[in-house]
């Protein structure tokens, strides 16, 4: 499950049930070390296990894919902030439903940042550079500099999307923490004209290869 994956499992979750496949970051200490950043982001494979493929994005910069529970969460600088109202606006979401979910989120994975000289500095060079006005530490969207929100906790553990996973309700979804989707299947049935997914091949740690299969039913 990936950065938006694992919100989106969890609100399927309440009424339905689910299963999921991918690698997991919990074990991979280094992953989640706020000190090891750096060496983290430069890497490509850890322990045998692929965390991220490098990608040439539209923009012609070159990118990463993360393959991992969490997806960017598990592997970015950990920065938090909302999303601009402009940006909600234009998307056509629920101004009050967009809000809500900022604090589901934030209960778990979000934290206010120490002060650290970095920081401060960037700061100071924003501030010296009239990037104005300072809004000081907040996680709206707004112009000018300002301190947002991290996922990485006073100890230097970082949180990933996949903490969400904690809001589950453990009788309806199954994850399975060491396994690679491998490809989806498609077919065509009931007179439908476009073709709809009935069954996902996975690979485990060991490289075996499994199936998870659609019920026939409309609520699979």
């Amino acid at each position: 499950m990936g950065m938006m994956t694992c919100p989106t499992s969890l609100s399927v979750n309440t009424r339905f049930g689910g299963q999921y496949s991918k690698t997991t970051p919990y074990g991979m200490r280094d992953l989640l070390r706020e000190r090891l950043l750096t060496e983290v982001a430069t890497e490509i494979r850890r322990s045998g296990t692929v965390t991220k493929n490098w990608a040439l994005e539209f923009s012609g910069v070159l990118g990463t894919n993360p393959n991992i529970l969490g997806s960017g969460t598990a592997l970015n600088g950990g920065f938090y902030t909302h999303a601009s109202t402009c940006y909600v606006k234009e998307a056509g979401w629920d101004k009050t439903l967009v809000n809500k979910s900022y604090e589901w989120v934030e209960k778990l994975v979000v934290f206010k940042p120490p002060k650290v000289d970095y920081q401060v500095a960037v700061r100071d060079g924003l501030l010296e550079a009239r990037v104005l006005p300072y809004n000081g530490f907040m996680y709206d969207h707004l112009y000018g500099a300002k301190i947002g929100g991290t996922i990485f906790d006073k100890n230097g553990h970082r949180h990933t999307a996949a903490d969400l996973l904690e809001y589950a309700n453990p009788r309806k979804i199954t994850a399975y923490l060491h396994a690679t989707v491998y490809k989806i299947l498609f077919g065509y049935n009931n007179g439908i004209a476009r073709p709809q997914a009935y069954d996902v091949v996975f690979k485990d740690a060991s490289g075996v290869f499994h199936k998870a299969y659609l019920m026939k039913n409309s609520k699979s």
